[in-house]
């Protein structure tokens, strides 16, 4: 139970609400669930993740209200979903600390492709890195890799690996801008020209 309010406080603080550490109890938590439709879906995507098959079938039903559908997936700390509607993430996929997932998102796998990694193990589906902004209508395909600090605008498809510190659009288009994202994730700065 501690570990899992220690990742909805992390959530909480990418939502940019400022939580004392004294103040982060059930009665703040049961406040801020009930305040935000924000908060409410991120504690519902945490319990649907739990092994508890009761408590993550109560959270995927009430995911599913807002068709928000997560499979078993890998999920970092700090997780925000700005406009918790329509997302589908497949199990098995990895999400780093400070994403932002933004509605009607799509990252799944194709069971045609698949590759060998160096561990040797096989990859099917996306391993998204730390500070990853995923904008409106993105979708995320197939065996791929997303580094650290990457922004992937609003209806792009990709199905390549992407490079830490970069821009995405389009279709596997990298723009000539390298970004920087803090360390709560949420905003972001463009940098120099490549």
């Amino acid at each position: 139970m501690k570990e899992l309010l220690e990742l909805i406080k992390s959530d909480l603080i990418q939502a940019k609400i400022k939580v004392s550490e004294s103040k982060l109890n059930l009665f703040w938590l049961t406040r801020y669930f009930f305040y935000s439709r924000t908060i409410r879906v991120i504690v519902f995507l945490r319990l649907s993740q739990v092994d508890s098959v009761l408590v993550s079938a109560i959270a995927r039903s009430a995911l599913k209200l807002r068709f928000i559908e997560f499979g078993k997936v890998v999920l970092g700390k700090g997780i925000f979903l700005p406009h918790p509607q329509s997302i589908i993430v497949a199990g098995g996929v990895k999400i780093g600390d400070h994403v932002h997932i933004a509605q009607y998102v799509t990252i799944g796998g194709s069971f045609k492709k698949s590759r060998v990694m160096e561990d040797g193990a096989t990859q099917y589906l996306p391993i998204i890195g730390n500070k990853v902004m995923i904008h409106p209508g993105a979708v995320i395909g197939g065996p791929v890799t997303i580094g650290d600090e990457v922004i992937i605008g609003a209806n792009s498809v990709v199905t390549k690996d992407i490079p830490s510190n970069s821009i995405v659009y389009g279709q596997n288009q990298l723009a000539n801008k390298k970004v920087t994202i803090p360390k709560e994730g949420g905003v972001y700065a463009i940098m120099e020209d490549l």
